[in-house]
């Protein structure tokens, strides 16, 4: 995943907005990245989605990225979730600085990871919906089934229309939902993210390890051809 985010990267005119989920994900992107002081120097970075705590908190998903690769410094800009304000008023803000740094909102990358019961950024299995309104781009939720409970995130709707779509599973825990995003059973968040952006025209690219992917009866079994798989 770092490898190909690097390609874009590199290969964008100017500046490059990417988007950063928190777990895992900042860590195994820094580990592919090499020469990696003219990528992040390229990058604009905003937040896939945020835990609503203050900035330097352990659960902040600011706090982790920065930690991960050096602080602001290094990046070409760096866009964090003012927590400050209220929820509501805090994904609002939000809204409108990423439609004030991008063309409509439109994310050159968007980097996903997947939990165990399917979820990705904080679009949860049977909330999907309530926080994705069509006409938002960046929605907040208040009972997250994974602690803390209040959160700012990016909608389906704004994950849909971003050029690229980079989506990492990794683990044996992850297995069972893969199975479920790509068999016939209703999509769970992560499948259902993805199938969107592929289907509004975004490149998607799914990187998943052995033991993730072995619920998988067959990773072609989806029409969406923007779709790449790496394992």
């Amino acid at each position: 995943a770092g490898r190909m985010l690097q390609q874009t990267v590199l290969s964008a005119n100017g500046k490059c907005s990417v988007s950063f989920s928190g777990g895992s994900l900042p860590k195994l992107v820094a580990q592919g990245l090499e020469g990696e002081d003219e990528t992040l120097k390229k990058m604009a970075v905003f937040l896939t989605d945020e835990r609503y705590v203050p900035e330097e908190h352990e659960d902040s998903n600011i706090k982790l990225v920065r930690d991960v690769f050096g602080g602001d410094e290094v990046f070409e800009s760096v866009f964090p979730v003012n927590t400050g304000l209220d929820l509501a008023a805090a994904a609002s803000d939000y809204e409108r600085v990423l439609r004030q740094q991008t063309v409509d909102g439109r994310l050159d990358c968007v980097l996903l990871g997947m939990g165990p019961d399917g979820h990705t950024a904080s679009l949860f299995p049977g909330s999907v919906e309530k926080t994705s309104p069509a006409q938002r781009d960046v929605f907040y939720v208040e009972d997250s089934p994974k602690p803390p409970p209040k959160r700012v995130t990016l909608t389906s709707t704004a994950i849909a229309k971003a050029k690229n779509v980079f989506m990492v599973a990794c683990g044996a825990n992850k297995a069972e939902a893969m199975t479920r995003c790509f068999g016939n059973e209703e999509l769970l968040p992560a499948g259902a993210v993805c199938s969107k952006a592929a289907r509004e025209g975004a490149n998607v690219h799914w990187f998943v390890d052995v033991p993730a992917a072995a619920g998988i009866r067959s990773k072609a079994n989806t029409s969406e051809s923007t779709m790449t798989f790496s394992v």
